[in-house]
């Protein structure tokens, strides 16, 4: 992760943390016992974000940082950072801290509208040989958030 995105993501789970470990409780407490992977996903995302259905998360996703090749995009009360290959990872807090690790991946949104968050906010494609995309978020237009500026 670059060092500008790493750093906004500090602030973020800084400002927040709290609210990310409600989110992180709230999604393991949830029992997808009986569930497909997918199925099991979207209940535990929807369980941390607190939102209705995965139209909401999807219409609610904002930028809050884009550069060529990465961004950090806000899905309720989680920050996913976005690589190159769209791939959407978020960070909450650890429930068991050790040293340096004192965070862990939170729920996963491949299931659960990434891929329309994607394209609704901009971001663009290219094929590559071997069956990769390489992903474009120069298009995305950044919108402020206010834990971002009161921060500054």
């Amino acid at each position: 992760m670059q060092k500008s995105l790493k750093a906004i993501e500090s602030v973020f789970i800084n400002a927040n943390f709290d609210e990310l470990v409600a989110a992180r409780d709230r999604s393991y407490s949830v029992n997808i016992k009986k569930t497909t992977l997918g199925e099991g996903e979207r209940i535990k995302i929807l369980a941390a974000t607190g939102a209705a259905t995965i139209d909401e998360l999807i219409h609610g996703a904002k930028v809050v940082k884009r550069l060529k090749r990465a961004a950090l995009i806000q899905v309720y009360n989680l920050l996913y950072y976005c690589n190159r290959y769209g791939v959407m990872r978020c960070k909450v807090p650890a429930r068991f801290v050790f040293g340096q690790f004192n965070g862990e991946v939170g729920p996963d949104i491949c299931f659960a509208g990434g891929d329309e968050i994607l394209r609704r906010l901009g971001v663009t494609y290219i094929h590559l040989t071997g069956g990769e995309y390489l992903y474009d978020y120069s298009a995305c237009i950044e919108e402020p958030v206010d834990w971002l500026t009161a921060m500054h």
